[in-house]
C-alpha cells in the first residue's frame, strides 16, 4: 500500500510540475509577443518621424530658396534703380567735361627737331668688283643709273645693311646673274632667264674694312 501511495503521489507532482512547465512556457511566449509588438510599434514610430522629418526638411529647403530669390531681386532692383538716379548727375559730368574741353585754349604742338634727326646714312653701291666686297670709292650718297645696292649706314659704326635696289634697272643683273648677284646674294628658288623682277626676301650685312665694303651676311631674294 505505501509503494501504491508513493507511486500516486510521485503520478500528482509529475502532473503538477508539468502543468507549471506549460504556465511558464505560455508566460514566456506571451512576454515575447509583447516586446516584439513594442519593437514594431517603435520602429513604426520612428519611420513616421523620420519621414516628417524629410518633408519639413524640405520645406525648409524650398523656403530658403524662395528667400534668397527675393533677397536677390530685391538688390538687382535696387542697382538698377541707383543706376537710374545717378544717370542725370553722370551726363550732367560728362557735359560739363566737354565744355570745359571747348573752353580750354588750344595748346601749341611743340616738335622736337632732334627726335627728327636720323642716326644713320644712306649710300649707293654699283656692282661688286669681287666676292662679298664693293669698293669705297665707287659709293655715293645719290642713286644713280649704275646704283644697284643700296646701304644704310650707322654714322656711329662701320658697318651697315644692305639691300637689293627693287626699282633699280635690273636687267643687267637678270643677263648676268653670275656678275651681279650670286657675289653678294643668296637665291630663294631657282634662277629662270624667264625671270621679270627681284623680290628682297631678307636683308644682309656690311663692314668697312680699310677701303672695302664686305658682306658679312648675304642677301636673299627671290625671282619674280
Amino acid at each position: 500500500m505505501l509503494i501504491k501511495a508513493l507511486l500516486v503521489l510521485s503520478f500528482i507532482l509529475n502532473v503538477f510540475l508539468a502543468i507549471k512547465t506549460l504556465r511558464n512556457k505560455k508566460s514566456y511566449k506571451s512576454i515575447l509577443r509583447s516586446k516584439e509588438y513594442s519593437n514594431e510599434r517603435k520602429i513604426k514610430d520612428l519611420s513616421e518621424r523620420y519621414d516628417n522629418l524629410k518633408i519639413t526638411h524640405a520645406k525648409c529647403i524650398k523656403d530658403l530658396d524662395s528667400l534668397r530669390d527675393q533677397n536677390y531681386n530685391n538688390q538687382s532692383f535696387n542697382e538698377e534703380k541707383k543706376v537710374i538716379t545717378d544717370m542725370p548727375a553722370t551726363a550732367e559730368r560728362v557735359m560739363e567735361n566737354v565744355d570745359n574741353s571747348f573752353l580750354e585754349d588750344e595748346k601749341p604742338i611743340i616738335i622736337n627737331l632732334d627726335i627728327l634727326k636720323t642716326s644713320k646714312t644712306l649710300i649707293y653701291l654699283p656692282v661688286p668688283f669681287k666676292e662679298r666686297r664693293f669698293a669705297k670709292e665707287d659709293e655715293s650718297e645719290s642713286k644713280k643709273t649704275t646704283s644697284l645696292y643700296i646701304v644704310e649706314v650707322s654714322k656711329d659704326k662701320n658697318e651697315g645693311i644692305i639691300s637689293l635696289i627693287e626699282s633699280a634697272d635690273l636687267s643687267r643683273a637678270l643677263n648676268s646673274p653670275n656678275i651681279y648677284l650670286e657675289t653678294v646674294c643668296d637665291y630663294e628658288n631657282v634662277y629662270s632667264p624667264d625671270a621679270k623682277g627681284i623680290k628682297v626676301v631678307e636683308k644682309g650685312k656690311v663692314v668697312l674694312e680699310g677701303q672695302d665694303w664686305v658682306v658679312k651676311k648675304k642677301i636673299r631674294i627671290k625671282f619674280n
